[in-house]
């Protein structure tokens, strides 16, 4: 699982690793901080893992919001969320 902290800097994209032993579907959404709307990420599955990785178009303050949910259509949870601050040098 990683990252490890809550809030984390990157260079154009940020990139979670999850452990999905239940095998629930994730979604991933990324929000820049002062603005409206938000931009879906890709997930990928591994068995037993998930990986999420958002591009960030923009330099700036982003939070990167996690939900699951048993079925692939339907209504997701809230699981979480990540600060990450992109950084295009």
């Amino acid at each position: 699982v990683w990252p490890d902290r809550s809030q984390v800097t990157v260079q154009g994209a940020a990139e979670v690793a999850l452990t999905n032993r239940r095998g629930r579907y994730l979604m991933a959404k990324t929000e820049r901080d002062g603005t409206a709307g938000e931009v879906d990420c890709q997930v990928s599955y591994d068995r037993h893992d998930a990986r999420v990785r958002c591009e960030l178009a923009e330099d700036g303050s982003y939070r990167l919001r996690l939900y699951a949910n048993r079925e692939r259509y339907g209504r997701y949870e809230w699981l979480g969320e990540l600060f990450v601050q992109n950084r295009g040098d």
